[in-house]
């Protein structure tokens, strides 16, 4: 999660029972769909996820490679902040926060 501020956020998921990688955004417990993907992941194995927020375009890369984009000026500013749900072998490291 990026840009965190008040309740507010964008969520990059990628769920790999689903099969499906997607950004959103919720406002107000409102969310919407910035982009999606139908792509799921192998369990076990490590990828490195970058997730860029230059003004208004956000991007994810996978693997150095850009997997979702969108563009939304809603949320300028925030916190990040760590997400799973239903991953008990989850796990972070590396996690670095840059601020240009």
């Amino acid at each position: 999660m990026f840009r965190v501020s008040g309740g507010d956020y964008y969520r990059f998921s990628w769920n790999a029972q689903h099969g499906y990688q997607r950004l959103v955004k919720s406002v107000n417990g409102v969310f919407t769909l910035l982009d999606e993907r139908t792509e799921g992941f192998a369990l076990h194995t490590a990828h490195q996820v970058e997730i860029s927020a230059v003004g208004s375009q956000l991007e994810v890369k996978i693997n150095g490679v850009v997997t979702l984009s969108a563009a939304d000026a809603e949320l300028a500013g925030g916190s990040v902040a760590l997400y799973t749900w239903a991953q008990a072998g989850a796990s972070f490291d590396n996690v670095r926060v840059v601020s240009e």
